[in-house]
């Protein structure tokens, strides 16, 4: 109706049939109810939706291309539905089961553990964002524990999680509304050595979407490339820093 609000065809049920239409009494039969799940209640994790499979066949370049898409799934340290949904296609396309998909977690979980203590301390922030990591990929609470145990240092045995997200020329691409306006942030990006750039392509690093979960054409597209889509959250903390 917004869209076209001279059509004439609209007057008729919009005046006079819905003048007309009284309300009904709720029926008096018992009906169980359905009721909506609250945003932090127990829901199944993802790892249970991936396929059981006995014998197991995958090696170890199956489980780098799980690792790497688990990393770049967490760069912006949220977990969209879409990722998910990646996570758990990609396991089945390849191979990966429950089992191997729960102990590369708890390998990736690891590597950020010594990551942490690569400097001999570990602070109250990298242990929240362990305790986060451990949340998202169904880590044990015992493994958050023992994680406060220190590590001897040593460079991540995960190529892809050694590499840095974006580096000088790389190209950004934004989508949606964010907290400040759109030029102000290309101005910064372009500040600190980054392409902001209107379309999404092979050739961009990262795309920034006001809503990690966003169906965007762009957003879209970047999960077809294998481009990080992060939250607005990570521009500020990892990207613009200055």
């Amino acid at each position: 109706m917004e869209i076209d609000p001279e059509r004439e065809d609209w007057n008729a049920p919009s005046t006079q049939t819905a003048a007309r239409v009284r309300g009904e009494s709720a029926p008096t039969a018992f009906i169980a109810p359905v009721l909506r799940g609250a945003p932090d209640g127990n829901r199944e994790h993802f790892l249970e939706r991936i396929v059981i499979r006995l014998p197991e066949f995958t090696g170890p370049s199956e489980h780098d291309e799980y690792l790497a898409l688990v990393d770049r799934a967490l760069v912006d340290r949220y977990l969209s539905a879409h990722e998910e949904e990646q996570l758990i296609t990609t396991a089945n396309e390849i191979g990966i089961s429950r089992r191997q998909a729960s102990e590369l977690h708890r390998q990736y979980f690891e590597e950020l553990v010594h990551a942490a203590w690569r400097d001999g301390v570990l602070t109250d922030l990298e242990i929240a964002d362990l305790q986060l990591v451990a949340s998202m990929l169904d880590i044990p609470a015992e493994a958050v524990d023992q994680a406060r145990t220190p590590r001897d240092s040593q460079a991540s045995a995960n190529p892809a999680m050694a590499t840095p997200l974006l580096g000088p020329g790389d190209k950004v691409v934004l989508t949606g509304d964010m907290s400040v306006p759109r030029s102000s942030i290309e101005d910064r990006l372009r500040a600190q050595g980054y392409v902001p750039h209107p379309g999404v392509t092979k050739a961009v690093k990262l795309v920034v979407a006001a809503d990690p979960d966003s169906i965007s054409g762009k957003a879209r597209k970047a999960r077809d490339y294998g481009i990080p889509v992060v939250g607005e959250d990570y521009l500020w903390k990892s990207v613009l820093t200055s």
